[in-house]
């Protein structure tokens, strides 16, 4: 008995009587991993077996009860939505209305997901009926498309009412559940290994309105002679002619393929308990149009599947068909808590499944932490401008269509977005943004239906064309007059009149003139741009290219017609629909003063390009009904080669990298074509400034381990021996009296192991970070400097080394203070040149006295900085929570990365400065 948990107790009733006969004392269970050969009968919706001369569609949920819980698998994720029982968990992928005749593109979904501007389908007028012939095709049945909220099965309960016209989309009947059916659960959507079509469900779902027949038609059984849809015109339920059919005389029914039953009755039926990918992709498939080379990595394939991997090997789920969403958490993982090493890193931290090992060298750990794997390793690479992104729900995907998807504009949704999730984890999200007319209500906004909208545009598009034509014809009256007087005559009005009417036809028949110039203009730049980037590829112009660029100028010329015309039309529409609650019939008078704006304020709005249009003309931002809604994307999958970073970490570290200064841009465009812009940082919640900062940094440690490192060091190698044999060769630089220093004589020449201390621990910072910087070099060998001992080694080592430092900073203040000139007596804090006892580049400059209060300063910032970062390490960010605070701040948290990697470059710098200085150039005399 299936008790789907809805809020009223009659719904648990209800459902478990419709079940009452399918359901079975008992399940059948083999306890083994390979699947059962499925050799059954197959049982209509009254529970009679089928036979091959029998005339009525099968039943999924009748035939497959017999063997399987059909009560916990109507509660599984696909089909529960709307109804209660589970938790609706993070935002996913809503279903988009996309209406070109009002300018509407919505996210709906019937999940409570807080996703900003996420509507419910009834928001805009759509029934259930509506909703299951406009997204039939990519919905598994089951739920609110096979029960009502009362728990009766749709064909059961007939409506008690009719609509007086569609409410969404142009030519969807009146709600007829009991002619059509319910739209069950078919489970050979998924688990069918072979032979099911879900184009055929989809014609039958949406074209001949037979959601009883689909499920037999989609698997092969048989095909559907006369249609519902055919019986329902015959008996006037619709108003259009019907169509030819050999069978429209004939009783509606199925003709069973008579072969697909052995001599028991019974039919073999090809299926698996793991869902292959490809039946996973009807739903979930995704693809980057204007691609056409088929080489790309757009068209790459995921590379678990590439390895033969299915998607049900991390998306698993019991009979409870709650699949696993493999994020690491969520109402998933409740249900199955072994789940929890099915994702990125339980399996690529464990080897599980035979997954390589995680390896990241060079790459900071708070990246691993704040940013999740498939930032870099899922989704379309960033752009400059954050492109178009095509998914089956949206795009109709799959299904046969004599559009060139690569020119498709709408519905616009675009990816990678890359923002923050509920735990503040950044990931890639894929974005659309919002458009639909609404009303201010209680301080929010409502959605209008789509129907009034369509009629208010139907009332105003008239109006508008006229007052345009008006315009033109005035304006072509004057250019007449103002014609003939400059010639000495004043035209009769007769004249006149025939010139306002000559100028209007002209105007009518240019507007398909005009398109066609425009196009031709569009398609030229279109082939200079072509010819320019296969020219700089060193490849020709494939035709396909060409091809495409002719479809998107008619798209982008027809969307801006459109978006011209909303802009011209708008305020009369918003003016109309306030008329209309004023009054079922708009007078002549008020219609005048809706068109020239004198009707008055109206509470009606639209909203489109992240900004909120008013019929005064006003446009308002900042809205938070016209956000971009955004759901988290986390296929297709990379390998490390084709990961974002894999070229170093400019990648995302550029001044300007699109990573974090890529522009989303609205769409659509509101009226005019204006439109809010955002980078992609700012989704983040990082300061832009901060991260120019920490490029410049992460510019320079890249010229340290690309260039420097090599060519640096030889340079400096082979300079040093140069000049030691030139001053070799000129002899001794100067002459001093006394005995020679010790080779290591020290400001603290009393605290000789204080000497010996610093010495040590400035190898040992030097060796850790400079090795750290190097690792971000494709050289594996260089992976100590990344391992956790030596982080953990580097900051124990820093700490005694601040504690060093003010040690020695107080030394030296103090020496100041008794002897002003004392500040000149060294070259450096942690060591000593003395200009009476050695000659040195540092003792030959002017700023001599300043090395070391430019040591006191990088001292200070690596202490700084140092400690903050150190909220990273484990063992001491669980205890300094205000330095964790710290370094998660937007801007705080950069600069400490950048200031430390400066500030211990320098130092380094200093440092090989002075021992250069100490025993290259330094002579003494004999």
């Amino acid at each position: 008995m299936i008790r789907i948990r809805l809020l009223a107790a009659v719904a648990v009733t209800g459902l478990s009587a419709a079940y009452a006969h399918a359901a079975a004392p008992a399940r059948y269970v083999t306890g083994a991993d390979q699947t059962y050969v499925h050799r059954i009968s197959l049982i209509d919706a009254d529970g009679n077996v089928i036979g091959p001369h029998s005339t009525v569609p099968y039943s999924p949920s009748r035939t497959c009860a017999k063997c399987h819980d059909v009560e916990r698998i109507a509660m599984g994720r696909h089909f529960q939505a709307g109804f209660g029982g589970i938790a609706d968990g993070r935002p996913g992928e809503p279903w988009i209305l996309w209406d070109a005749a009002t300018g509407t593109q919505v996210p709906l979904s019937h999940r409570e997901w807080a996703i900003g501007a996420k509507r419910q389908p009834s928001d805009f007028g759509m029934t259930d009926w509506e909703f299951a012939l406009l997204f039939g095709r990519h919905h598994p049945g089951g739920g609110m498309l096979q029960w009502q909220k009362d728990g009766r099965r749709r064909d059961v309960f007939e409506e008690n009412f009719l609509h007086k016209g569609p409410a969404v989309a142009q030519g969807i009947p009146a709600p007829r559940w009991k002619e059509v059916g319910a739209l069950e659960i078919d489970c050979l959507a998924c688990h069918a290994n072979s032979g099911y079509s879900n184009g055929n469900r989809w014609y039958y779902i949406h074209t001949e309105l037979d959601f009883r027949g689909a499920p037999t038609a989609a698997a092969g059984f048989g095909t559907i002679r006369t249609s519902v849809k055919d019986q329902m015109r015959l008996e006037g339920y619709l108003s259009d002619t019907p169509h030819w059919s050999p069978y429209l005389a004939k009783d509606p029914g199925v003709r069973y393929d008579p072969a697909r039953f052995d001599p028991d009755g019974r039919v073999f039926i090809d299926i698996t308990r793991r869902p292959p990918a490809r039946n996973c992709q009807v739903c979930h498939a995704s693809r980057v149009p204007g691609v056409v080379d088929k080489g790309a990595p757009e068209h790459d394939l995921d590379v678990h599947i590439a390895a033969g991997m299915a998607c049900t090997d991390c998306h698993r789920n019991g009979i409870d068909h709650e699949i696993l969403r493999g994020d690491g958490g969520g109402e998933g993982h409740t249900f199955h808590p072994g789940g929890d090493t099915l994702t990125c890193r339980g399996c690529h931290e464990s080897g599980r499944l035979g997954a390589p090992s995680v390896e990241h060298y060079g790459l900071p750990a708070f990246h691993l932490e704040k940013l999740a794997c498939t930032v870099c390793h899922a989704g379309p690479l960033p752009e400059r401008e954050v492109g178009l992104f095509q998914t089956a729900r949206a795009n109709a995907l799959g299904l046969k269509t004599f559009l060139n998807l690569d020119a498709v504009r709408r519905p616009a949704v675009q990816a990678p977005v890359f923002q923050r999730d509920r735990d503040g984890v950044i990931r890639p999200h894929a974005a659309i943004w919002p458009a639909w007319f609404g009303m201010r209500k209680d301080k929010e906004i409502v959605p209008v239906p789509l129907q009034r909208v369509r009629e208010a545009i139907a009332a105003v598009r008239p109006l508008a064309l006229a007052r345009q034509a008006e315009e033109i014809r005035k304006n072509g009256e004057a250019a007449w007059v103002k014609a003939e007087q400059a010639k000495g005559r004043t035209p009769p009005k007769e004249e006149v009149e025939v010139a306002g009417r000559n100028a209007v036809i002209v105007w009518q028949e240019s507007q398909g003139k005009e398109r066609e110039q425009a196009l031709a203009v569009a398609l030229e730049k279109a082939r200079e741009r072509l010819d320019a980037q296969a020219k700089a590829e060193g490849r020709r112009v494939v035709e396909e290219e060409v091809r495409n660029a002719l479809d998107a100028a008619r798209v982008e010329l027809d969307l801006r017609a459109e978006t011209e015309q909303l802009k011209r039309e708008l305020p009369a529409i918003l003016r109309y629909l306030a008329a209309k609650d004023k009054a079922e019939e708009v007078s002549e008078e008020t219609m005048k003063a809706v068109a020239d704006g004198s009707f008055g304020a109206s509470p009606y709005v639209y909203l489109a390009g992240g900004r909120l249009y008013q019929a005064d003309g006003t446009v308002v931002d900042n809205v938070p009904e016209a956000a971009p809604v955004t759901w988290p994307i986390a296929h297709t999958v990379r390998g490390a080669g084709e990961a974002l970073g894999a070229k170093g970490c400019s990648d995302c570290h550029a001044l300007r990298s699109p990573f974090f200064f890529g522009l989303v841009k609205a769409e659509p465009t509101g009226p005019g074509g204006d439109r809010m812009e955002i980078k992609q940082c700012t989704l983040m919640g990082l300061s832009s400034k901060a991260i120019r900062v920490g490029a410049l940094a992460v510019m320079a440690r890249e010229l340290f381990m690309k260039k420097i490192w090599f060519f640096g060091l030889l340079g400096l190698l082979v300079f040093a021996l140069a000049h030691y044999l030139i001053v070799e060769l000129r002899g001794p630089l100067a002459v001093a009296s006394g005995a020679a220093p010790p080779a290591f004589r020290m400001i603290w020449s009393g605290f000789s192991w204080i000497g010996f201390t610093s010495i040590a621990l400035c190898a040992i910072l030097c060796a850790t970070g400079a090795g750290f910087l190097a690792t971000y070099g494709p050289s594996p060998i260089l992976e100590i400097f990344t391992a956790r001992g030596t982080v953990k080694l580097h900051l124990v080592g820093g700490f005694v080394f601040t504690i060093l430092c003010v040690f020695l900073t107080v030394r030296f203040l103090l020496r100041v203070l008794r002897d002003p000139a004392a500040r000149n007596a060294a070259g450096g804090l942690l060591w000593e040149v003395r200009a009476e006892d050695e000659v040195s580049i540092l003792s030959r400059t002017r700023c001599f006295g300043c090395w070391v209060w430019l040591d006191i300063l990088c001292c200070a910032a690596l202490a700084c900085t140092g400690f903050i970062l150190a909220a990273r390490i484990p063992p001491v960010g669980s205890t300094i929570h205000l330095l964790e605070r710290l370094v998660e701040h937007r801007f705080i948290g950069p600069m400490a990365y950048a200031i430390h990697g400066a500030a211990g470059s320098l130092m380094i710098v200093r440092l090989l400065g002075h021992l250069y200085a100490r025993f290259v150039l330094h002579k003494r005399r004999g």
